[in-house]
């Protein structure tokens, strides 16, 4: 079977893109071709890989539109968008996620739920701005489950009891972080990070293995 990434154009909830100026206490640094990192057991890697989906034909869930302030979050569902809590959704592009439509890849052995991140950073954005030098922060991602398709509601931490936190970037440090490098693969429609999560935290539900039909749990990040 054919996979299909799970494309993250341009945010992850919540995602926090910031033109880079700062150094951060735990960060994995991927500003550099194939370079790699861990935060709580995801993995986060610069470039798809080996065995992933790869770029193939973009099907984006989430995405973050063009003249959005430094630092911006998001988060999809079937909702429509903007709203007072997701105000830089691009709402053509954003919409909900079928835990089954999330590939799974085999990485050193474990088995991960693939996700794919396409910064589309533009050279005046940079700093300083036509630099060559993009470098962006990830700061936040969470990764939600809910059995309702059009989501809304999140107060910063999570949405109560309408969707169930199974992954936090940040737990047990709330500085960790992701840099990375836009001029490594310039443009649009090129998987700049790639960060697979355990697939055992999305373990149990019924008829969402990948490609699986009548899967009714959806994914928000």
């Amino acid at each position: 079977m054919k996979r299909k990434a799970g494309i993250l154009a341009i945010a992850l909830v919540v995602l926090i893109l910031v033109t880079f100026s700062a150094v951060f206490a735990q960060t994995v640094d991927l500003t550099t071709a194939g370079s790699s990192g861990e935060i709580n057991n995801a993995v986060f890697l610069q470039g798809a890989p080996p065995g992933s989906a790869g770029t193939g034909v973009w099907d984006p869930f989430l995405r973050l539109g063009a003249g959005s302030p430094p630092i911006v979050y998001g988060y999809n569902s079937g909702a429509n968008f903007p709203t007072t809590d997701n105000p830089y959704v691009d709402d053509s592009k954003t919409h909900t996620l079928v835990l089954s439509n999330v590939p799974i890849v085999e990485y050193n052995g474990v088995l991960y739920r693939e996700f794919a991140l396409d910064i589309n950073q533009t050279p005046s954005s940079c700093d300083p701005p036509n630099s060559g030098t993009c470098l962006l922060s990830l700061d936040k991602l969470k990764l939600f489950v809910t059995n309702d398709p059009l989501l809304t509601g999140f107060n910063g931490t999570d949405f109560g009891a309408n969707a169930t936190l199974v992954y936090d970037m940040d737990a047990g440090d709330p500085t960790n972080s992701v840099t990375m490098n836009y001029n490594l693969a310039p443009g649009s429609g090129a998987g700049d990070i790639f960060v697979l999560v355990p697939a055992d935290l999305l373990d149990g539900y019924a008829n969402c293995g990948y490609g699986e039909v009548g899967c009714t749990t959806y994914l928000t990040l």
